[in-house]
């Protein structure tokens, strides 16, 4: 396990040592509301000692889903072919083209909240790192490529700058 694993774990396990002791410290004030009316609380601490529960329960469920991952992205040996679940669909689609997917893809299949995109904005000429924004795929020009030499990318990117304007101008 990474730290990127870790982290929500140990946040929800101080979260629940933070209850636990919060409860301990109050234990005589708890016990004198929680049995003002016994039914309405016991119902309320009963749905958060599940809720917890739960939620650890669904992090270690993840655990194997991780583990594939992990090994895939980093090319480990001995990693299984395909993960044990929720990834299975994902794990079929790699390995029937493994050349569709980009890199930001499998960075974040697990994260889905920070997804990146290195984009050029034509004729832009403000400041925008560390900014929020949208992005929308107008259309598609080509797919990914690498190329041998640093003259052969700008050429390219030259080409691809110039149809993207005679796309622009028509539309």
């Amino acid at each position: 396990m990474t730290p990127q694993f870790h982290r929500p774990l140990n946040r929800m396990s101080f979260f629940t040592a933070l209850l636990v002791a919060l409860l301990l410290l109050f234990y005589p004030e708890f016990l004198s509301v929680a049995s003002s009316n016994i039914w309405l609380n016991g119902v309320i601490l009963g749905t958060t000692i599940f809720g917890i529960g739960l939620c650890f329960a669904e992090m270690f469920r993840l655990l194997p889903e991780y583990k594939w991952l992990h090994g895939f992205i980093t090319r480990r040996r001995g990693s299984p072919a395909l993960p044990p679940r929720l990834l299975r669909p994902v794990a079929l689609m790699l390995h029937a083209k493994p050349k569709q997917i980009s890199a930001t893809t499998l960075n974040n299949m697990l994260d889905g909240q920070n997804i990146t995109v290195e984009s050029w904005l034509q004729d832009f000429a403000g400041d925008l790192y560390g900014k929020a924004i949208t992005l929308e795929f107008y259309r598609f020009l080509r797919p990914e490529k690498k190329f041998d030499t640093l003259s052969a990318l700008q050429a390219e990117i030259q080409k691809n700058a110039l149809q993207v304007r005679k796309i622009f101008e028509k539309s």
